[in-house]
This record gives C-alpha cells, sequence and structure tokens, in this order.
C-alpha cells in the first residue's frame, strides 16, 4: 500500500498463515481492518504510523460480515469458547476512540 502524497511512505499488510479473507477501511479511514481466514482474528491496522503495532481481536464470528460501526463504536459478534470447548455467540462493543 502506498500513500499518493508521500511516495517514500508504504506499509505491507501480511495476516501471516492464517491468510486474508476480508479488508475494510473503518469510518476514520485512518485505520483498515481485516479478517483473517478460518474466523482466527479480526486485525486493525494503522495507517497513520509505522510504529504502531496491530491490534488482535479474537474469535470474530464471520469472515466478511458480523460487524459494522454506529459512531466511533464497532459492533462486532464473536464466538466465546469456554475452556470444555464448547462455544457461544456474543455481540461486542468496542469503543474505537
Amino acid at each position: 500500500m502506498r500513500n499518493i502524497y508521500d511516495p517514500e511512505w508504504h506499509c505491507k499488510i501480511d495476516e501471516g498463515l492464517s491468510g486474508l479473507a476480508f479488508a475494510r477501511f473503518a469510518p476514520n479511514s485512518v485505520n483498515l481492518i481485516t479478517l483473517s481466514e478460518f474466523n482466527v482474528r479480526l486485525t486493525i491496522w494503522s495507517l497513520s504510523s509505522q510504529k504502531q503495532k496491530p491490534l488482535y481481536i479474537l474469535n470474530p464470528k464471520f469472515s466478511n460480515k458480523g460487524f459494522d460501526f454506529i459512531g466511533s463504536t464497532m459492533c462486532l459478534v464473536q464466538q466465546e469458547i469456554d475452556q470444555n470447548g464448547s462455544s457461544k455467540d456474543l455481540i461486542a462493543l468496542y469503543d474505537t476512540k
């Protein structure tokens, strides 16, 4: 990915072995949200700073749907897996400020 205003700036989005299933810009246009194959994790990448590490959210329910924004709040459908291996679905709300 390159910046049209600064040709020297670049970044590489790498989901590693889990692969990339879906990508979308956040409403602030500064962050990129990616979802990995097999619903392993949702990753929030900052495009404003190369030094900032990505933020990982585990166990999203869907790879290309199941999350949206209401203002600055991200709503995400996740699976919660307990120690016995059973799971339940929940809706998590994240304040993006």
